[in-house]
């Protein structure tokens, strides 16, 4: 294939607004596109490649996974070891995070990781240095198929227009219906994305079909303007409110395309695209995108306050970095005759497990967290004994069992409290057990959000993970608390079984969802809180950004659920700790007692704290 310094100004085109997105310039709001450019060149250039291989006869799929090896996983393998040297300075819990991104990223699963773990526009992802890898393995899943798709398609002529238009469609469908339901899960998978690469190889096939086709300059001039202007526009005026993808993310996609298309039979623009500065960017780009994000991830991590600054100081080094990359690994590990097959796959494989094992370690080993301790010297005030206080926990356990007997309210001012859920349910009946009872009887029944989706109203007993779980305290409480750690596959029937209650069971009762709270591993927590000192209000600040805000989305999707139905009350139980308008979160007493003891688990010691928060939002229901 003939080469196209245009191409390479594209790539310089669509990488630099992404590093001005993470380097936080709010002009570039829209500036994550530059992936969605990317994908729509790799599509062109990879369908361009093998169609032409396959009319002259010479295709080879190993030459083809040959060629993307060395391509991709040389500049990856190096990023992975600068990432594993900057987590170095991490806490336990973030190290354990950074291993477990680093073992997706080289499974080619990485988007699917950060689909499950957080969401790409929050802004503590900052802290994150391997997110952008997500759009890596949706590249890597569509090499997978795309070598047999082409090889299938390029045996018929009118047939592969047909079959590629429709796959294209499929997955725009699939892209547009599941940003309107999970915009998450929409943004990360391979199936809502695909169609971005599929305009690329539509693209591809047009070009090579219809070679002889050459549209007057002035055309091309004015069209390859209008492609320009579409990526600029699309840059400055999409944010993350942007459905994405969706039909606006065809702006972005059908403008790379015409530039594609029409840049080559341009006289002015195709200069400028091809100017020395935007081919030699383009030619770093895939080190450049893969450098930038661990670096100012680190940045972010150790200062906050001063991290804008400081990233746009570390841009040459981000520079120097990725052209030291391009030289010294990218263009020899491309080149076989340098780089000779068995030494190249030797030194890949080895290095690739290396980094796999020592991740899997991280993440077997929680981050680390025995080795830190011991190397820790001195008593650190905000260090506790976390068996200890989980042995409190289940004294408290034993002293509360049965927990699901008759209520035994006997006059109209006390009220039957029904507790139903998981661990976090728990610790809610525990709370309320702490406090004074005189109005109140208060009842457990434990049942895992896991078997919400297989609920039967008619049944009274239930099977849960080969458990009978009794549900018959339904008909005589007053007030129902539903509680669990709530995850993206489990809210939704959280909310169905709380509507269930209210219409088929007891229509009289309260029902109440209450959200879920998970915070960073407090014994990993510790060690950022060294750096703070004594700073109450530091420490407050920490606490909100070591928030789990996978979870916290997903309580915010069960909560809009709840506010739609004026029959199911919600408790916002990270409002226990957190205020949110000052984004701080309070994890520690007065005395500097933990309040969870783990991620999430209330301590004994917060179980009245809670117990009287819950009972004031109970009562504030009942004045309404």
């Amino acid at each position: 294939m003939k080469y196209r310094a245009e191409i390479d100004g594209l790539r310089a085109i669509a990488v630099v607004p992404v590093i001005l997105f993470h380097l936080g310039l709010g002009l570039f709001s829209g500036g994550f596109l530059g992936v969605d450019v990317f994908f729509v060149i790799s599509g062109y250039l990879i369908t361009s490649i093998l169609y032409e291989q396959i009319k002259d006869g010479n295709f080879s799929v190993l030459r083809f996974y040959d060629r993307r090896i060395r391509r991709i996983l040389p500049p990856l393998i190096i990023t992975a070891l600068l990432t594993i040297a900057i987590t170095v300075s991490f806490t336990p819990s973030d190290i354990k995070n950074v291993g477990q991104s680093l073992v997706a990223t080289f499974t080619f699963l990485s988007n699917y990781f950060f689909y499950l773990e957080t969401d790409y526009f929050n802004p503590f992802n900052q802290l994150t240095p391997m997110l952008h890898t997500w759009s890596l393995s949706v590249e890597e899943q569509y090499y997978i198929f795309a070598p047999f798709l082409i090889y299938f398609m390029s045996k018929f002529h009118v047939f592969k227009y047909f079959t590629v238009i429709v796959l294209t469609l499929i997955s725009f469908y699939f892209a547009v219906s599941l940003t309107n339901s999970n915009a998450t899960l929409s943004f990360y998978s391979i199936h809502t994305r695909a169609w971005e690469l599929l305009m690329g190889t539509l693209l591809a096939l047009v070009r090579k079909d219809f070679s002889c086709y050459k549209p007057h300059w002035k055309l091309s001039e004015c069209m390859s303007f209008i492609g320009l202007l579409a990526l600029a526009w699309s840059f400055v005026f999409f944010d993350q409110t942007t459905k994405h993808p969706s039909f606006m993310t065809i702006i972005p996609v059908v403008g790379t395309m015409i530039l594609i298309f029409y840049l080559s039979h341009t006289q002015y623009l195709v200069r400028f695209i091809s100017n020395k500065i935007l081919v030699f960017t383009g030619l770093l780009s895939y080190s450049l995108y893969l450098f930038h994000n661990p670096i100012f991830s680190a940045i972010k991590y150790h200062f906050i306050d001063q991290a804008f600054v400081l990233k746009i100081a570390s841009l040459p080094i981000v520079f120097l970095l990725s052209f030291l990359s391009y030289k010294y690994v990218e263009k020899p590990s491309r080149n076989s005759l340098i780089a000779k097959a068995n030494i190249f796959y030797s030194i890949v494989i080895l290095a690739v497990i290396a980094i796999v094992s020592l991740s899997y370690l991280a993440h077997s080993k929680n981050g680390f967290l025995e080795f830190f301790r011991s190397q820790t010297s001195g008593n650190i005030k905000f260090f506790f004994n976390v068996e200890e206080e989980e042995k409190l926990t289940v004294i408290m356990r034993e002293n509360n069992i049965p927990s699901d007997t008759n209520f035994t309210c006997k006059k109209e001012t006390c009220t039957n409290i029904l507790v139903v859920g998981d661990s976090q349910a728990e610790d809610t009946y525990f709370a309320l057990q702490s406090i004074d009872k005189s109005n109140y009887s208060v009842r457990y029944v434990w049942y895992d959000d896991k078997c919400l989706s297989d609920y039967v109203v008619s049944n009274v007993k239930q099977l849960c993970n080969d458990k009978t779980v009794d549900l018959s305290l339904l008909n005589d409480a007053d007030f129902v608390l539903i509680a669990a750690y709530w995850a993206e596959s489990t809210y939704n029937d959280g909310y169905e079984f709380a509507k269930s209650i209210k219409q088929n069971i007891d229509a009289d009762a309260d029902v109440v969802l209450l959200g879920s709270a998970v915070f960073e591993d407090m014994s990993s927590f510790a060690f950022k809180i060294k750096r703070s000192a004594n700073d109450l209000d530091a420490i407050a600040k920490l606490a909100y950004t070591s928030q789990r805000f996978d979870r916290l989305r997903v309580s915010d999707k069960l909560k809009k659920l709840s506010e739609r139905n004026a029959n199911i009350y919600w408790i916002e139980r990270a409002d226990f700790f957190c205020e949110k308008k000052l984004k701080k979160c309070y994890l520690y007493d007065e005395n500097s007692n933990p309040l969870i003891w783990d991620n999430a688990h209330l301590t004994t010691r917060a179980y009245p704290l809670y117990g009287s928060f819950l009972i004031n939002k109970i009562t504030q229901m009942h004045r309404q």
